[in-house]
C-alpha cells in the first residue's frame, strides 16, 4: 500500500510468507517503509537483531531479524513459546520475509504490531 511515497507491506495471515514459501522485498527503506502485522494475532514485541552462531532464541510473540547471505531475514514467532532458529534453519519461525541487503538498521519503527 502506498502512503505519502512510503510503502507499507501488509500481512494478514501467517501463511502469507512462511519459511518454506517466503516473500523477498527489495528496496526496503528503514524509517520510511513499514511491515504491517496488525492483522495477525500473537505479535506484540520487537526483539531486534539475532546475532551469534548456532542456535538462537526467537522470543514468543515477537519479530526479530538475522543477517543471512547478504539479506536481512525477518522472522516472526506468533506462539506463546520461544523457538530456536539458526542461520541455516529458520523453519521454527511462523513467518519469514527476506529483505534484500544487510545495512537496513531495522528498529521497532519499521514494523506495525498489535
Amino acid at each position: 500500500m502506498l502512503d505519502s511515497g512510503n510503502v507499507r507491506f501488509v500481512y494478514n495471515a501467517t501463511l502469507d510468507s512462511t519459511p518454506s514459501s517466503h516473500d523477498t522485498i527489495s528496496g526496503f527503506t528503514h524509517g520510511h517503509d513499514k511491515i504491517d502485522f496488525t492483522n495477525i494475532a500473537g505479535i506484540n514485541a520487537f526483539q531486534g537483531q539475532l546475532t551469534g552462531s548456532g542456535d538462537l532464541t526467537l522470543n514468543a510473540n515477537s519479530v526479530a531479524y538475522m543477517l543471512i547471505s547478504g539479506n536481512t531475514v525477518v522472522l516472526v514467532n506468533t506462539t506463546n513459546t520461544a523457538e530456536i532458529v539458526s542461520s541455516t534453519n529458520v523453519g521454527a519461525a511462523n513467518i519469514e520475509i527476506d529483505l534484500v541487503g544487510t545495512n537496513l538498521h531495522l528498529t521497532s519503527t519499521d514494523f506495525h504490531l498489535l
